[in-house]
């Protein structure tokens, strides 16, 4: 998968990107798509050299054939596999000081050990004072923010008082998330530049056999997904459901909680616990189902609600993520959180009225066409990294 590299690659403005995981990971889901995806369709304009750990979400060890200590040649990129711990923070230190860039790219407000350390470093002087794009992928919404809300919030504390943030520019990749970040920062530089979505493949969905209305949950196991919430609302559902639960256990004591709920819904619901899927295999699940349940506290993109409506698949979700025209578009339904009955109506309309669910479905795919060629969204990625 990985090679080591030592030639020097082409003139071209140069990002260093600080990110918790990339490939070959895929356990911390949208992250590492969006860089995948911004890679993919920019990579041959600027050259990206990411910094990331060296062992996927929750792994005790390190991918196999990567080097350490040494470029890797990842997709077209050069990628750099960095230890857990004290080695890791001083390899870190090692690569921002030899490492030539003219902007330093960081993902998530949170991470310590990328974007603390690394602007530390800078307002200590250790390494040179470039400019900083610092993306929080959603990290100060209310449902993010909601979780270990005491440490987050004394965090942002410290962080403001120590004034590590001055001059940094923040990534925005929605309008809601401009005014998260505003609300935290409000004398902050704010950029806007939405994720990107995968060049659309050909895809194929077979027509609909006869039989239950087909629902995939597709995220990680955890709080912040809810998880809890989608079994609740199926508990109503009077019509045969056939649910494929699809993601990694990233909280043990959440899926046991999962795992009740799940001995409390009706026979007419079947159950199918697919657990993690690699990334290129989720395109089979949505060609598959009729809908993304998906009624999450918080997501600063969904890449899996994209890739449901390039499949025809569709969302019902909540009013957590910045897919709120679904509605008006005829693609799906988004309803807010504290209607639980709106959820079981409307899966059950869907699973009673062949014509809504066919209605919907088409439009569904008539949006994931729309996205797929956004060049608009590609020319503001674009603009982000034209450092002058």
């Amino acid at each position: 998968m990985a090679r080591t590299i030592t030639t020097s690659p082409a003139e071209r403005p140069r990002v260093l990107v600080l990110t918790g995981s990339y490939l070959p990971g895929v356990r911390a889901g949208g992250p590492v798509r969006s860089m995948q995806n911004l890679l993919t369709q920019l990579g041959h304009e600027v050259q990206f050299d990411l910094v990331t750990l060296d062992r996927d979400l929750g792994d005790a060890t390190p991918y196999p054939n990567i080097e350490h200590r040494a470029w890797n040649q990842v997709g077209g990129q050069r990628v750099r596999y960095v230890p857990p711990g004290l080695r890791g923070l001083l390899e870190r230190w090692r690569i921002l000081r030899e490492t030539p860039y003219d902007l330093l790219y960081l993902h998530s407000f949170f991470h310590v050990s990328n974007t603390t350390w690394s602007l530390a470093l800078r307002a200590a002087g250790l390494i040179a004072r470039r400019p900083v794009l610092l993306a929080p992928r959603g990290e100060f919404s209310p449902g993010a923010l909601g979780l270990n809300a005491g440490k987050k919030r004394l965090f942002l504390q410290l962080i403001q008082a120590t004034g590590l943030m001055k001059d940094v520019t923040f990534q925005a990749t929605s309008a809601t998330e401009q005014d998260d970040i505003r609300r935290m920062f409000p004398r902050a530089a704010v950029v806007y530049a939405p994720n990107l979505i995968a060049p659309p493949e050909d895809l194929f969905r077979p027509p609909r056999a006869p039989g239950p209305l087909r629902i995939a949950f597709v995220g990680r196991v955890n709080r912040m997904k809810n998880l809890d919430y989608a079994l609740r609302v199926l508990q109503g559902v009077q019509t045969p459901v056939h649910l494929k639960l699809v993601g990694s256990r990233e909280d043990e004591a959440y899926w046991a909680e999962c795992e009740a709920l799940l001995a409390t819904l009706p026979d007419t619901v079947q159950v199918e616990v697919v657990g993690h899927v690699p990334p290129e295999d989720v395109r089979d699940i949505f060609l598959w189902s009729d809908v993304l349940l998906l009624p999450t506290l918080g997501e600063n993109f969904g890449h899996v609600i994209a890739e449901a409506l390039l499949a025809g698949s569709i969302p019902v979700i909540s009013d957590r993520t910045p897919w709120q025209d679904l509605e008006a578009r005829g693609s799906g339904f988004t309803i807010p959180l504290d209607q639980p009955e709106r959820f079981t109506a409307v899966l059950g309309d869907l699973g009673t009225s062949p014509a809504l669910l066919e209605r919907t479905a088409l439009g569904a795919a008539a949006y994931g066409r729309e996205l797929a060629v956004d060049r608009q969204g590609l020319e503001q990625n674009r603009a982000l990294f034209k450092v002058s």
